[in-house]
């Protein structure tokens, strides 16, 4: 017994002993007109960056944080781009250390600044200066204002795939501004506020903050092949574009091939409302790398302003749609091409989404019901675009190779009837043991071949997945059962059993904008609160009566068909945030 006392208390102690290290916060005081020694530690221009690399037993259980007062810190020449740690493409004025975290005393009055002339030459690296590069574990930057004119960023965080794995960084109280570049400086054209690229695992929260831009406010990027998705957090922001361009975000899945959390609560943003979403470039090389979905994103949250999403991604799939009214699409996973060009899974479970898709042997597919057609699509990449490190190894011509002495089959059932499409053709070509060159037979001419089998009854195409995600802000969409067969674009209007249908000329108000098709007591995705194109080749959009051009403030309804809005309609239920851009709910 008293060595189990004698074991708990040692428990404890050691407990108490780490808490206390951990909650070690070591100060340093810095004033641009103080006198170190009598009311700071260090004084003048460039007394931040020399608080941080007098530093040198910063640790998770020894902190350090550096205090300062009022006044203007300013890199206003290339010398003054000399941090510790700064090398060629990669200046910065004050440079982050792990462990080391920066406090102003008042926000509007502790300023951060750096500023390069503009008439240095056209060939002058820009892109190469930042005010602060902040590649620093739990090292924190709070109630300052950092601005940038004429350089790369204010804040400059990006560690590539590993440079900042499992990092823990947090910004608070901050106002971060890119004045924008001119003359020679336009050299660098991405002047965002928050140059940020997230590594494996790594997580960043930006609150209470201001972050502005002459171009896109919020921007960010992934990097490829992560173990453990990233993390995002926005909360309480004002995000600021003053351009003239009506883009507030850029955000970037480069390959990490895993769903990159991204967070933003209670957040605003100006006349700037379009959020574009791509993944170029991809940075993910060889072809087990090759993902068939290039959107490694959830983003979610609730509070927002108002925006117009844009997704914009490749990783192309071989996508088969029937013609008929409903019908069945299934690819035979026992045919020889399955595992080359529609997916190398072989046998899997099968699964079954909320809106009716089926996941199993490696692809997906849903039955069609009247007007809804049903598709079946593979799980493999075969853009025949070039990769990252300028490879052509997944193109459908890439993946059949030379069929001439063996030929391959897809087998393609369609509505209960199954098609053999043989391919027998060399299609690698010259590009065989050299990824350096295209295959000889593009993915054009392949899906021609395909066509002549199946084309009479079936549409193909290939389908880039990622564009059919849609962020998911609890307070702008709803999943919801339909009564009727409702098309992508449809207006919707929500009955008291809670299912949706087609919105009629007579209803007083709507509930949203269907955001996919579906299927008749199936779920599907509604978008009740944003904005929404009008064009019909854009996959998030409202349908409309005719293609004529709607102009910003004109009011618009329901058409004498449900579902459509159209400008000639007498009950004004929507109004144009812009040329052929509706706002949907309030």
């Amino acid at each position: 017994m008293k060595k189990n006392i004698f074991l708990i208390l040692t428990i404890l102690l050691i407990g108490h002993f780490v808490f206390a290290q951990s909650s070690v916060v070591k100060t340093l005081v810095v004033k641009i007109n103080g006198v170190p020694g009598k009311d700071c530690d260090f004084s003048g221009n460039r007394g931040i960056q020399n608080a941080i690399e007098s530093i040198k037993d910063a640790s998770a259980y020894n902190k350090y944080k550096i205090i300062i007062y009022p006044g203007i810190y300013k890199a206003s020449s290339i010398k003054d781009f000399n941090s510790e740690g700064s090398g060629e493409g990669n200046y910065a004025f004050i440079r982050g250390k792990d462990f080391v975290s920066i406090k102003g005393t008042n926000r509007d009055s502790v300023i951060i600044t750096g500023e390069l002339p503009d008439d240095l030459g056209e060939n002058f690296s820009y892109g190469s200066y930042q005010t602060l590069f902040w590649n620093a574990n739990e090292a924190n930057i709070e109630s300052v204002t950092i601005t940038a004119k004429d350089i790369r960023y204010p804040i400059h965080i990006d560690g590539s795939q590993l440079g900042m794995a499992n990092a823990h960084t947090r910004i608070n109280d901050t106002k971060i501004i890119h004045w924008g570049n001119s003359n020679n400086a336009t050299n660098w054209p991405a002047p965002h506020p928050l140059g940020l690229g997230m590594s494996d695992g790594q997580t960043l929260v930006v609150e209470n903050s201001i972050l502005q831009s002459t171009t896109r406010a919020l921007a960010m990027h992934t990097n490829k092949d992560f173990k453990t998705n990233s993390q995002l957090v926005y909360k309480n922001c004002e995000f600021i574009a003053t351009g003239s361009k009506k883009d507030v975000a850029t955000i970037e899945s480069l390959g990490s091939k895993k769903k990159d959390d991204i967070l933003i609560v209670n957040c605003s943003w100006n006349e700037g409302y379009v959020f574009i979403a791509h993944d170029w470039p991809y940075l993910s090389t060889g072809i087990e790398n090759q993902h068939y979905n290039h959107c490694d994103l959830k983003i979610h949250g609730y509070g927002n302003s108002s925006f117009l999403w844009k997704p914009n991604f490749r990783g192309f799939a071989l996508k088969i749609v029937s013609k008929s009214n409903g019908g069945t699409v299934r690819f035979d996973p026992n045919s020889s091409a399955f595992p080359v060009i529609i997916s190398e899974e072989g046998k899997t479970e099968k699964t079954t989404l909320y809106n009716g898709e089926v996941h199993e042997d490696g692809y997906s597919y849903r039955d069609g019901i009247k007007d809804i057609k049903s598709y079946a699509i593979g799980h493999l990449d075969v853009g025949d675009e070039v990769t990252f490190n300028k490879m052509f190894i997944k193109s459908l011509g890439k993946r059949l190779g030379d069929c001439s002495k063996e030929p391959k089959t897809l087998g393609v059932v369609i509505d209960g009837k199954l098609y053999n499409i043989e391919f027998n053709e060399n299609y690698i070509g010259e590009g065989l043991n050299n990824d350096d060159k295209p295959a000889a037979f593009s993915n054009a001419q392949i899906i021609e071949e395909i066509r002549v089998v199946i084309g009479d009854i079936a549409e193909i195409s290939l389908w880039a997945v990622g564009n059919d995600y849609y962020p998911g802000f609890s307070d702008c969409i709803d999943t919801v059962r339909a009564n009727e067969n409702i098309l992508n674009g449809m207006v919707v209007f929500k009955e008291k059993s809670g299912a949706i249908r087609k919105a009629t000329k007579y209803d007083k108000e709507i509930y949203g904008v269907a955001l996919d098709d579906i299927l008749i007591n199936s779920m599907g995705r509604v978008l009740t609160r944003g904005y929404l194109s009008v064009d019909k080749n854009q996959r998030f959009r409202v349908l409309t009566g005719n293609n004529s051009i709607i102009k910003k403030g004109e009011g618009l309804g329901l058409s004498e068909t449900p579902g459509i809005v159209s400008k000639n309609a007498s009950n004004r239920l929507f109004v144009a945030k812009d040329d052929n851009v509706i706002i949907v709910g309030k």
